[in-house]
């Protein structure tokens, strides 16, 4: 589990000109970027640490729920979808690059099957009634990595 607020990776916006080189000088869109990254590094390394965890080449899985701050203008009752920003394959772009940093893989090219969404998190009251870890009161994610043997790994169609 990784606590902070899931941020999306891949918006860049232009900062100005570099005068040598004559190259756009790009930077994040979200100034919270970096924060989430290392939030998710330190959690995959702690993970690695007590779990034994150790990168393979092998084909992987992995299992993503992201849960972001609900509006203020949400009722606390609705369980209404998050349909707005960021997008959810740029979360999911931030927290894959940060699991490779960590080295929880060796690249992400080896995840041959993903389940990615993204909920907003939900008052105490409710996380009650809901299955534990599906649920969460704070924003943040849920991450689990699965590694798949070569012979559990489906053959192309």
């Amino acid at each position: 589990m990784v606590d902070g607020r899931p941020a999306p990776q891949g918006s860049k916006s232009a900062k100005g000109m570099n005068e040598k080189t004559g190259h756009v000088i790009l930077a994040e869109s979200s100034k919270y970027v970096k924060p989430w990254r290392k939030a998710v590094v330190a959690a995959a390394l702690e993970a690695i640490t007590s779990s034994g965890w150790t990168t393979t080449g092998h084909p992987v899985y992995l299992h993503v729920m992201f849960f972001l701050h609900r509006p203020l203008n949400r009722p606390k009752r609705s369980r209404v979808l998050p349909i707005v920003y960021p997008d959810l394959s740029k979360l999911v772009r931030a927290t894959e690059d940060a699991l490779t940093t960590a080295k929880v893989w060796g690249d992400d090219a080896q995840i041959t099957d993903e389940y990615i969404c993204k909920r907003y998190a939900v008052p105490a009251e409710l996380t009650a009634i809901h299955v534990q870890g599906m649920d969460r009161e704070i924003p943040g994610a849920v991450i689990q990595v699965i590694e798949l043997p070569y012979s559990e790994t489906p053959d192309a169609v």
